[in-house]
């Protein structure tokens, strides 16, 4: 089948999505159990799993743990803990759970980014997004059309259409210049996407632009701010 989604491989276990289904594969590519609609990467013998729309822990055998969550939100490489902290969704509302699945704080917020190592999660409330930390205070006000969390010291806001960085002081490092982005690396690396037009070869007398999505990769030295 063709494989277009895979998790970490950890606990002897691969989550990959072929033919827009997840299960978990061996280290042989043998298929070990699951047929769900998304799976991330296990830690400490736990994954979470979204089947029948609503989201569960399971552990390495497939056995449910817990199945009490509308959401969980899974970082971008499958984790669904970050820094022992899980965010998730139950009755309708976002809360900061430890690794005991016990509530720490709620959020007040319609919808929420993925944690990341920085501890500065951006939420949206009446449909605009700012930044509050691991213990729901917020940080940054919501303003922004769009956000990401906060990675490596920054995090990409949309404004006006584009998305540009801003630093933890709300000040904008980076110009609000581009069609979508990624998050920073430990060492100041992001994918970014500058988009640009071209003339389709098989087009007609009359011209017709199309546009092509083009991602790259932005680096810069932290700290440095631009005039």
């Amino acid at each position: 089948g063709k494989v277009t989604d895979a998790s970490l491989f950890s606990d002897d276990l691969i989550a990959a999505c072929v033919d827009g289904i997840y299960s978990y594969y061996n280290d042989l590519a043998d298929k070990q159990f699951g047929e769900y609609e998304m799976a991330g990467s296990f830690q400490d013998g736990k994954a979470a799993v979204k089947k029948n729309g609503k989201w569960m822990l399971i552990d390495t055998s497939g056995k449910v743990i817990s199945d009490k969550f509308d959401e969980i939100v899974l970082d971008n490489v499958g984790n669904y803990l970050v820094g022992g902290t899980m965010l998730a969704k139950v009755g309708g509302t976002y809360g900061l759970y430890d690794k005991k699945l016990k509530l720490k704080f709620k959020l007040d917020c319609s919808d929420a980014d993925v944690l990341t190592e920085d501890g500065i999660l951006a939420v949206c409330k009446d449909d605009k997004w700012g930044f509050a930390d691991k213990e729901g205070k917020i940080l940054i006000k919501p303003k922004y059309e769009d956000a990401k969390s906060f990675s490596n010291g920054l995090a990409a806001v949309k404004k006006n259409g584009a998305w540009g960085f801003i630093d933890l002081d709300d000040n904008v490092v980076i110009d609000f210049q581009f069609f979508d982005v990624g998050y920073m690396s430990e060492k100041g690396i992001c994918p970014v996407r500058t988009d640009f037009l071209t003339v389709p070869s098989d087009s007609s007398d009359e011209i017709e632009w199309e546009i092509v999505e083009s991602w790259r990769f932005l680096e810069l030295e932290l700290g440095i701010k631009e005039d």
